[in-house]
């Protein structure tokens, strides 16, 4: 008797499988759609030649913002050429200023960190010109930059060559040009320094520098620009914001890409 309860079981189950699809319809849902609505379709075929792709450079790619930038310059026999610049924002890390002017120390020296995250490609050394001025206006942080934009530049701080080793992850510069008497004056606060300074557009010169793209991470500790003065016989220095940081909302950056697509597949696009 058990064996039949048993049989009779599985013959049900095995009946109920290929029957569970077949259901009748029913009128669950039906009133969604008003039965009144006309639809009208369109159907279109495309064939063959008639079909192009292609890529459309973003000229209006928002680059600030971020707490990354990028210098350097590659190419690829698919994707062209691509060159990136920095425009940054130089900042004081508090609000009553600075007054090395007002005080007679003597600046010494002017050095910028950029702590560096990757290299693309990844490289254990690169040589490179590097190149850094002054900008002939200032950023604000409220504004939105883009990777089409570039800002004018004034006096030159530093153009000369870099022999960059992964294994600092540093680039250290040491400007010159008129750097110490920027510093050597009184600025009253943040918005007067701004106004005045303005900030640093930073580049690689591609003829004479290897094809590295180069990534900074701004929320380093080290990502700075370090004022080093002598005052009343003492040795001291001063640091001092360098674009944006996740804790310093203030301060900006922004990246440049300059693109060519030039005997590439993507050649039918204006080069950025």
């Amino acid at each position: 008797m058990k064996h039949k309860l048993l049989y009779l079981a599985l013959g049900i189950l095995l009946l109920a499988v290929p029957t569970a699809c077949e259901e009748d319809d029913t009128s669950i849902g039906s009133k969604l759609q008003d039965d009144a609505t006309i639809f009208v379709g369109e159907r279109d075929t495309i064939y063959g030649a008639d079909i192009t792709a292609y890529t459309i450079y973003d000229s209006n790619l928002r680059t600030s913002g971020y707490t990354t930038a990028m210098i350097g310059h590659y190419w690829d026999a698919t994707f062209g050429s691509v060159n990136a610049t920095l425009f940054t924002q130089v900042g004081l890390t508090g609000a009553s200023g600075i007054r090395f002017g007002e005080i007679g120390a003597t600046i010494d020296s002017v050095v910028v960190t950029l702590v560096v995250k990757e290299t693309f490609p990844n490289v254990a050394s690169a040589n490179m010109r590097i190149k850094v001025s002054q900008l002939a206006e200032r950023l604000y942080f409220d504004s939105t930059y883009t990777a089409n934009q570039s800002i004018e530049t004034g006096s030159v701080f530093f153009d000369d060559s870099y022999h960059y080793v992964d294994t600092a992850k540093t680039i250290r510069l040491r400007l010159g040009g008129d750097i110490a008497e920027q510093f050597a004056a009184t600025y009253a606060d943040q918005e007067e320094f701004q106004e005045r300074f303005k900030g640093f557009c930073i580049q690689t010169v591609s003829a004479q520098s290897d094809p590295v793209m180069f990534t900074f991470n701004f929320e380093a500790s080290d990502n700075k620009v370090t004022v080093y003065y002598t005052y009343e016989g003492e040795s001291n220095h001063h640091d001092m914001i360098l674009g944006a940081t996740s804790t310093v909302p203030t301060h900006t950056h922004f990246c440049q890409f300059k693109h060519n697509y030039s005997g590439t597949a993507l050649a039918n696009l204006a080069s950025g």
